[in-house]
């Protein structure tokens, strides 16, 4: 009797168990336009552009000032939301006359994706 009586539990447990939606897709938004503003020497912020923010809960920018470091060390801060479709960066201590590369970077919470590789030239 004890093995039927299992047997009903676990199969009372295994209908009355409810899968987890999956997640919506992320519909990535294009980087639409790019702006440098140079407003204080060694300082520069940069505001991106979207095709949409809908989705987007996070942004940023992973950058460095070694060319030959692997992505995965590069240096990661985050934005300021900036109106309906724009976020911005502020990087500042910058060394004049150095170039540094750098992606944008949006996310959902759950998937990220950047933009193109990009190289800005401190001005000496």
């Amino acid at each position: 009797m004890k093995p039927r009586l299992l047997l009903i539990v676990a199969l009372s447990l295994l209908l009355s168990c409810t899968r987890t939606p999956a997640p919506e897709p992320f519909l990535t938004p294009e980087f639409e336009q790019v702006l440098l503003d140079e407003h204080v020497p060694g300082e520069v912020t940069i505001t991106c552009r979207m095709s949409s923010m809908e989705q987007i809960t996070e942004y940023g920018m992973y950058y460095t000032a070694d060319l030959e470091q692997p992505e995965e060390k590069w240096r990661g801060v985050s934005g300021t939301r900036v109106g309906e479709d724009s976020f911005a960066v502020a990087l500042k201590d910058l060394a004049p006359g150095a170039t540094y590369a750098y992606r944008l970077y949006i996310g959902n919470g759950r998937t990220r994706t950047s933009s193109a590789r990009n190289y800005y030239t401190v001005p000496e």
